[in-house]
């Protein structure tokens, strides 16, 4: 069998973890938006998404 065709356990949690985190932040952004209007949340949000790049970057 081809290396192709296994499956790596630390790609499948990851996957995992990344839908985990991908479906909560839509129950938080359902929850934040009744206090904060929805343009508000996405620009907090993309200046969040870009802090971690650049500690990434570090």
């Amino acid at each position: 069998m081809s290396a192709a065709g296994k499956s790596n356990p630390l790609a499948i949690s990851g996957l995992v973890v990344l839908t985990l985190i991908w479906s909560y932040s839509w129950i938080f952004m359902k929850q934040v938006t009744s206090y904060i209007g929805a343009f508000d949340f996405t620009a907090l949000r993309c200046i969040f998404g870009a802090l971690v790049l650049f500690i990434v970057l570090l």
